[in-house]
């Protein structure tokens, strides 16, 4: 098993080298495919004033992208080509100011998407919540890096959040060909409830069996905390000094808002370090 065509969104610039350089390693392991994504947004139209009731044509968002093509692609070519890695850069032209959907199409055919954690600082283009949409959407792992933090893709420690949901059963196995690369991979589980716990434990004792099987020595560790399972799993990761994350990411699209759990939502704000999201 093993990701063969990488997705790498570039549209956040000023995570361009996490972006790639995280590209660059995957891909090395396997001899993948990197795509380097970068989507020019449409021109936005804009209400005028009470006056000037007609929409009118503001290409600043355009402009600024298309400045920032040649500075990507170069990017691209000095981290991924000549690092010895097979790929393409990609330009599309989005049908909206708001790139997000075409980001979620072309990730579709991708093993394994990386894209950098985008806020509302970045551009009106991406939005807050640019990185949530590939995570909920695109039905592929999102490997997403940190804006602050650890921001290169080490292997030292894994921490896996496993809670026997379907979410998280994703996550795992989406994941496997970096368990495989780890030095240790740990399965962190939190409950609340006691009544659930027998019955957690063995389905965990049989998930450490299962990626045994794929040469993966996991073992357990309890996150003994009764609070949220983000806030638990950050915590987690910084007690064990965890330098990769996989959990499941719960949440749904409602129109143009996403609405995500509890745990995503925490750990997508409080992350440090690389995590990779199934849904």
């Amino acid at each position: 098993m093993a990701y063969k065509t990488i997705l790498a969104s570039l549209n956040e610039v000023s995570q361009l080298r996490s972006v790639l350089s995280a590209a660059a390693a995957v891909a090395r392991k396997d001899a993948a495919h990197v795509i380097g994504l970068y989507v020019i947004p449409a021109i936005e139209l804009q209400v005028g004033s009470e006056i000037q009731v007609l929409p009118v044509e503001n290409d600043e968002l355009q402009q600024y992208f298309k400045r920032q093509e040649k500075t990507v692609r170069v990017a691209f070519e000095s981290t991924v080509l000549e690092a010895g890695c097979q790929g393409e850069f990609r330009v599309i032209e989005a049908l909206y100011p708001h790139i997000a959907a075409t980001v979620v199409e072309e990730a579709r055919e991708a093993d394994l998407v990386i894209v950098g954690h985008s806020s509302s600082a970045s551009s009106r283009a991406l939005g807050a919540d640019f990185s949530e949409q590939l995570c909920i959407g695109s039905g592929r792992p999102t490997l997403v890096m940190p804006a602050n933090g650890q921001t290169d893709l080490l292997l030292d420690r894994v921490l896996v959040g496993w809670n026997g949901s379907r979410e998280a059963a994703r996550a795992v196995f989406d994941s496997i060909p970096l368990l495989q690369r780890a030095d240790e991979v740990l399965i962190a589980y939190a409950c609340a409830e006691s009544k659930l716990q027998p019955r957690l434990e063995a389905r965990r004792e049989e998930l450490e069996k299962t990626l045994l099987r794929h040469g993966i020595p996991a073992h357990a560790v309890d996150l003994e905390s009764p609070r949220e399972a983000g806030k638990a799993l950050l915590e987690g990761a910084e007690t064990r000094r965890a330098n990769l994350m996989v959990m499941g990411a719960y949440g749904h699209a409602r129109l143009r808002e996403f609405i995500l759990g509890g745990a995503t939502r925490s750990v997508l704000k409080g992350m440090t370090c690389p995590v990779l999201f199934s849904h």
